[in-house]
């Protein structure tokens, strides 16, 4: 794809695909164990991250994401959560958060 035409030849053509909606996921389908473990998980990512920040005094989040080998959603979904528990405070203009608790 080398010209501007390419592209546009190219869209039209995925425009055309027709994608059997059977196989599309929706919420209805997805299992509520899944559903379950998803939030088990959340929360122990929310222990661990919580732990560090206490232990290590560090409220980074690539610091505790290198710590714990997790991405930077997981991470940061628990430094937010952190932040609205009132364990840590929001990010000051520096960029830095306070450990309040």
């Amino acid at each position: 794809m080398n010209t501007m035409k390419d592209v546009i030849e190219f869209m039209k053509f995925i425009q055309t695909l027709n994608f059997d909606k059977n196989s599309l996921c929706s919420d209805k389908t997805v299992n509520t164990s899944e559903k379950i473990s998803t939030n088990e998980n959340e929360e122990m990512v929310y222990k661990k991250v919580k732990s560090i920040v206490f232990n290590d005094k560090k409220t980074s989040v690539s610091y505790i994401q290198r710590k714990l080998g997790l991405g930077y959603n997981a991470v940061n979904k628990a430094i937010e959560q952190l932040e609205l528990d009132d364990v840590i405070s929001f990010r000051d203009e520096n960029g830095i958060r306070k450990i309040l608790k």
